[in-house]
C-alpha cells in the first residue's frame, strides 16, 4: 500500500510538471507573438516617416518642389519632416523667383531687339534716313543689350554667392531720358510722340 501511494504521488507530480511545462510553452508562444506584433508596430511607426522623407526626396529631385511630407509628430522624426518641408518651400520660392526673373529678362531683351529691327527695316525701306539720329538709336539699343547681358551675368554670380554689390548715385533724369529714347522708334511707328517733362 505504501508502494502504491508513492507511485500515485510520483504520477501526480509528473502530471503537474507536464502541465507547468505546457503552460510555459503556451506563455512563451503568446509572448513571442505579442513581441512580434509590438515589434512590427514599432518598426512601422519608425519607418513610415523615414519612407515618407525618402519619397519626398525623390519627388524634389524630380522637380516636384510643391511636395510636402506629413510631419505631425512631436519627436525628432517630426522635426526632420518639418525641416524637409521648410527646405522644399525655400526651393519652390527660389525656383518661382528664378522663372519670374527669366520672364522679365526675356521681355527686356525683346524691346531693344524690336527697336533695332524696326529701325534697320525703316532704313532699308527708305522710311528712315541712315543719319546720326537713327544710328545712335541702334547704338543705344545695342548698349542696352550689352547691359542686359551683364545683368544676366550678375544674376548668375548672385545665385552662386559671388556677387559683391557696389552702391552708386544714379542720375534719375538721365535714366528716364534713356528709357524714353528706348521706346521712341516703336512709338513713332504707331504715331505716338513721347514728350518727357523732367525738372
Amino acid at each position: 500500500q505504501g508502494h502504491g501511494s508513492q507511485q500515485t504521488s510520483a504520477s501526480n507530480e509528473q502530471n503537474f510538471l507536464d502541465r507547468v511545462n505546457m503552460w510555459l510553452v503556451i506563455v512563451g508562444i503568446v509572448a513571442a507573438v505579442i513581441a512580434l506584433i509590438l515589434g512590427g508596430i514599432l518598426t512601422w511607426y519608425i519607418t513610415r516617416p523615414i519612407k515618407s522623407l525618402v519619397k519626398g526626396a525623390h519627388q524634389v529631385a524630380q522637380g516636384n518642389l510643391a511636395y510636402r511630407v506629413d510631419a505631425k509628430s512631436k519627436d525628432e522624426l517630426g522635426d526632420l519632416g518639418r525641416s524637409f518641408n521648410s527646405m522644399a518651400a525655400d526651393l519652390e520660392r527660389a525656383e518661382m523667383e528664378r522663372r519670374r526673373m527669366i520672364a522679365d529678362i526675356t521681355h527686356e531683351l525683346r524691346t531693344p531687339l524690336t527697336v533695332i529691327e524696326g529701325t534697320v527695316d525703316g532704313i532699308q525701306d527708305g522710311v528712315f534716313e541712315a543719319d546720326k539720329e537713327h544710328l545712335d538709336a541702334i547704338k543705344e539699343q545695342t548698349a542696352l543689350l550689352a547691359r542686359l547681358a551683364a545683368d544676366l551675368r550678375d544674376l548668375s554670380m548672385a545665385e552662386s554667392g559671388q556677387l559683391k554689390l557696389q552702391l552708386a548715385v544714379t542720375d534719375m533724369i538721365d535714366m528716364v531720358r534713356r528709357r524714353i529714347s528706348n521706346y521712341a522708334v516703336p512709338a513713332q511707328e504707331k504715331g505716338i510722340e513721347l514728350v518727357p517733362q523732367l525738372p
